[in-house]
């Protein structure tokens, strides 16, 4: 085996992933063809979803052996509480709603109508994907 730095990159083939690190970040540089675009939204969106559900996984892990997330959480909740006010408590209720299915509805035709209007079909079939509708027997 051959010492030093060299042999470690060429046992762990490291090289090979910083050659292909590399390539991924060529493609930002590169003349845009639908090929190298499709292949770059593919790649940044893997890594996010992988990335997502490393992060999720974490806060699990956090919360079931009750490490120092939940003891965080705990505080925070207890701090909110103490410090209410019905100002406060009405600036978190409205934060809350924005959310809301009302909120989310209409944001939602008012985008829809804008991307009807400029004829970009795809990104309506992408937000009538997206956002959640209500069953019709709720």
């Amino acid at each position: 085996m051959k010492r030093g730095w060299s042999g470690l990159l060429e046992y762990c083939r490291i090289a090979d992933a910083s050659r292909w690190v590399a390539s991924l970040l060529g493609l930002v540089h590169e003349p845009r063809s639908p090929d190298t675009r499709f292949r770059l939204q593919l790649t940044v969106g893997a890594v996010t979803l992988l990335a997502a559900a490393w992060l999720f996984g974490k806060v699990v892990e956090d919360v079931v052996t009750h490490d120092l997330l939940t003891v965080a959480d705990e505080w925070l909740a207890a701090w909110l509480n103490q410090h209410a006010t019905p100002g406060f408590t009405r600036a978190m209720l409205l934060a809350t709603d924005l959310a809301g299915s009302t909120v989310v509805t209409g944001v939602s035709l008012a985008t829809a109508v804008f991307l009807v209007s400029m004829r970009r079909w795809h990104w309506l079939l992408a937000l009538v994907l997206v956002v959640p509708r209500r069953r019709a027997a709720e």
